[in-house]
């Protein structure tokens, strides 16, 4: 396990960064909306609950064996997002920890997303809000049903979606 650490990225963000905190289910999170996913409570929930990791946080958690952070966001195999400092961090339920690797819904959810024109932070917000297209449950607590999350995605990160609820 990664040691808590406080940094200038926390400070920015206002949420702690370096540790995965355990999962802990939301039963009555509050429905989804365009302002919920660009509010920072969202954030603060993130970090709290999955924990919000530098690279080397990452790096550390997956091991020699896989490419850096850095290089893994660059490929779109995981998602970060930028403090105002320039620095990235990344939300911790993308990883599994017990077996050193990135969840592989991530990739599908991110190619998804990004086909759509939404940028990581708002693809990782998504994962963390309650949709009807889950029964009100949130993508991060349907991860292990692929299929569901991925079609719940194709329909709430399409451009639109978008369109509709801003117009």
């Amino acid at each position: 396990m990664v040691p808590p650490r406080q940094s200038a990225a926390a400070d920015e963000l206002s949420v702690p960064t370096g540790t995965l905190p355990p999962h802990r289910s939301r039963q009555n999170a509050a429905p989804s909306s365009v302002s919920i996913l660009s509010s920072g409570a969202v954030w603060s929930s993130i970090a709290a609950e999955f924990g919000l990791l530098p690279g080397s946080a990452v790096d550390e958690l997956l091991g020699p064996g896989s490419p850096p952070a850095g290089c893994l966001a660059a490929d779109r195999r995981i998602l970060g997002v930028a403090t105002r400092a320039g620095r990235v961090l990344y939300p911790g339920f993308q990883f599994d920890p017990a077996v050193r690797s990135v969840q592989p819904l991530i990739v599908g959810v991110a190619r998804i997303g990004r086909s759509s024109g939404c940028r990581d932070r708002r693809i990782l917000a998504w994962f963390c809000v309650p949709t009807a297209r889950l029964d009100g449950k949130r993508p991060v607590d349907r991860m292990p049903d692929a299929d569901a999350v991925l079609a719940a995605a194709a329909a709430d990160l399409s451009w639109d979606h978008w369109r509709g609820l801003l117009s």
